[in-house]
Parts: structure tokens; C-alpha cells; sequence
């Protein structure tokens, strides 16, 4: 078997190529991420959505995780169950 090279379409790159992307650090890339005061956005995102939350909905989530994991470790319970028999042969 002969190893012809395979044709690129034009206008895109080769692998090669891809690899000579510049990834140093550019400060004014970095500082044109302005922060909400002093706040990071994420902060401030959490910070929101703890306010919204009410009692019944952090309860509800509080149950839906605790069903979930429950579920999950009967799970694991009874699929990974080793087998008595051979163990004590």
C-alpha cells in the first residue's frame, strides 16, 4: 500500500499549522474583563440565585439530592454484590 498524501481543502489549516498558534499572555485581552465592583461575575451570579431561592425550593433540592444519592448507593449495593459462595469455598 502506497501512502498518497490526503488533499486539504483550501482555507484550512494542517496540523502542522494549528500547532504555531500563539498562547502567551496578552494583558490587554485580560484587562478588558471589567469585575462588578469588586465582586467577580461568578460571585455575583451566585450571589443572585441564593437570593431567589426560597425555602421550599432549597428543600426540595435538599430532598432531590438525597433521593438521587440513596438511589445511587443501592445502586452500587446490589450490581457489586460479591459472591458469597465463592468467597467462602
Amino acid at each position: 500500500m502506497s501512502s498518497a498524501p490526503v488533499p486539504v481543502p483550501s482555507g484550512s489549516k494542517t496540523f502542522a499549522e494549528e500547532g504555531t498558534q500563539d498562547y502567551s499572555y496578552d494583558s490587554r485581552r485580560a484587562s478588558s474583563t471589567e469585575l462588578l465592583g469588586s465582586k467577580s461575575p461568578g460571585v455575583a451570579r451566585i450571589e443572585h440565585i441564593a437570593s431567589e431561592m426560597t425555602r421550599a425550593n432549597k428543600i426540595t433540592l435538599f430532598l432531590g439530592v438525597l433521593i438521587m444519592s440513596y438511589a445511587y448507593g443501592l445502586d452500587v449495593d446490589t450490581r457489586y454484590m460479591p459472591n458469597v459462595a465463592l468467597l467462602c469455598a
